[in-house]
């Protein structure tokens, strides 16, 4: 219902803070096929995008928020994006969604209460990114209660654990295109890691490397940042070498680009958050298993 838009809906040009894409958005086709009808459907109004770092989760929301914009009858005053990732303290949170919406706290006191009171007659998508350890499941229920018309859209890597809360688990992009071999569109890992390969090496020939690129897709699961930071040693190695030296391990899977924040940088470093939000039991429990 959102991927279709009529003439009207596509001129009306809602208010939004939407991140702009530094690069296309690449695949995803089934999943926003199934993400957009969860959000026209009028029961859905907190949709939980779950799954580990590194796995796509604010593109594939942004992009969400983008077929959102089209449909002006569901969301007439706007779809806003709050990032959350690196706020120290959950208290800051309700500070972030306001800077995120442009409003602000007109007195002393309450600000939850004044946010409350300024969503309760909107008709919005608000998109909630990095909400792991910092957003109190609480703060989106009070929300989704005081505003009937707003819905939100959650990034995290941990469930709010909400009785109103939609699931929708993030995997990694698909390898193999479904269907007869020699199809014209790649799957959507493959596509993801040519149009990265073809930023560092003008000459990358797609077809000849084809192997070699499943390989690298399939040993990372898919997972776009970890496609995004191996197509990136092509400025200096050889599709097949890239490979190899994964085979070896996921040191490789780093970068020094300095428009990539700091916590994408290596795969390395999105392992240690994810196992800094385990609890000790956990921890414990995977150390054995490595064993």
């Amino acid at each position: 219902p959102l991927a279709v838009a009529p003439l009207e809906a596509r001129t009306h040009t809602p208010r939004t803070n939407l991140p702009t894409r530094a690069t296309p958005f690449v695949g995803r086709r089934a999943e926003l096929v199934q993400l957009a009808a969860r959000l026209a459907d009028p029961a859905c109004r907190l949709l939980t995008l779950l799954g580990p770092g590194g796995f796509g989760k604010t593109r594939l929301a942004v992009r969400l928020g983008e077929l959102a914009l089209q449909q002006p009858a569901l969301f007439h005053d706007g779809v806003y994006f709050a990032a959350l990732e690196g706020i120290d303290g959950a208290e800051l949170v309700v500070a972030a969604i306001a800077a995120a919406l442009g409003f602000t706290f007109y007195e002393q006191g309450d600000e939850e209460r004044q946010l409350l009171s300024y969503l309760a007659g909107k008709r919005l998508l608000l998109i909630l990114d990095g909400a792991e350890g910092v957003l109190d499941g609480s703060l989106a229920a009070r929300i989704l209660a005081h505003a009937g018309h707003v819905k939100l859209v959650v990034t995290t890597r941990e469930a709010l654990n909400l009785q109103q809360e939609w699931l929708y688990p993030v995997g990694g992009m698909a390898v193999d295109t479904e269907g007869a071999a020699g199809a014209e569109v790649p799957a959507d890992a493959v596509a993801l890691f040519e149009q990265c390969a073809r930023r560092v090496r003008p000459d990358f020939d797609p077809q000849r490397e084809l192997p070699h690129i499943r390989q690298i897709c399939r040993m990372v699961d898919g997972a776009p940042l970890a496609i995004e930071l191996a197509a990136a040693w092509l400025k200096a190695l050889p599709c097949r070498q890239v490979a190899a030296e994964l085979a070896g391990g996921s040191e490789l899977l780093a970068t020094g680009q300095r428009d990539i924040p700091a916590r994408h940088r290596s795969m390395q470093v999105v392992l240690e958050q994810s196992w800094h939000y385990l609890t000790a039991d956990e921890q414990r429990t995977f150390r054995a298993l490595s064993v």
